[in-house]
């Protein structure tokens, strides 16, 4: 059965869309449980997902977050993880909009790709040029840098989730407290999840190309390609 992971911050305007194609996957007994963890919202999503049925854990004690009646106070969102009862689990952000295909998909890939994690593949909308674009350079970056986004979700058998180093499943807090997940598993570890697909109308270039970064890193790895060095840090 597969535990489903939602990492969330002030996200009751897209909550009802991450959790309703996962309605399906409760009346057809696949799904063991929906974990919200919450990284200090400001908003309802609290009382949306215990309106849903979903265990809730924050990672902010304070005196309001006191007030609530939630299940647990977790600042570390592996602990979160950990008390998942799946033999699989689905890791989602609060951006991540599955299709109803989602579950036919995922079952396949368990049944098929076991010892391998899964991510779906990500479509923008509405279609216009310049999602076109964007779409094509996530292609482009995904395929240069082996990294799929934290929005294309993350399908992880509990025994290979359980190998993982911390190196090599990383995560961390941005600026604005956004939880986010970083899939280095390696081309051999993960793999594209075929028939069904994230789609999202909330992206932006600005917000998936930070561009400093971005750009020095395509450099980094061109020079790299090319057989130069990487230059020595200043003293």
């Amino acid at each position: 059965m597969i535990s489903v992971i939602v990492f969330t911050k002030n996200s009751e305007a897209v909550l009802v869309r991450v959790l309703a194609p996962l309605v399906k996957a409760v009346f057809e007994g696949h799904l063991k449980e929906v974990i919200i963890w919450d990284s200090g919202s400001a908003d309802s999503t609290y009382e949306i997902a215990d309106d849903t049925g979903c265990l809730f854990y924050h990672s902010i004690q304070d005196i309001d977050s006191q007030q609530k009646d939630y299940d647990l106070s977790i600042p570390d969102p592996r602990e979160a993880i950990a008390k998942a009862r799946g033999g699989w689990f689905l890791l989602l952000t609060d951006k991540s909009f599955l299709t109803e295909l989602w579950l036919d998909a995922s079952l396949s890939h368990i049944h098929k790709h076991h010892t391998r994690a899964g991510y779906f593949p990500l479509k923008l909308a509405p279609k216009r040029p310049d999602r076109l674009i964007l779409q094509w350079l996530l292609s482009v970056k995904l395929l240069i840098f082996g990294e799929p986004l934290d929005i294309q979700a993350l399908l992880i058998s509990r025994p290979l989730y359980e190998t993982l180093s911390e190196a090599e499943f990383q995560y961390h807090i941005e600026k604005n407290g956004q939880f986010c997940l970083k899939k280095v598993l390696g081309k051999r570890r993960i793999k594209v999840i075929p028939g069904s697909h994230i789609h999202t109308d909330m992206l932006t270039f600005q917000a998936l190309f930070p561009l400093n970064g971005f750009l020095i890193r395509v450099w980094a790895r061109f020079r790299t390609l090319l057989g130069f060095p990487p230059k020595p840090p200043k003293m």
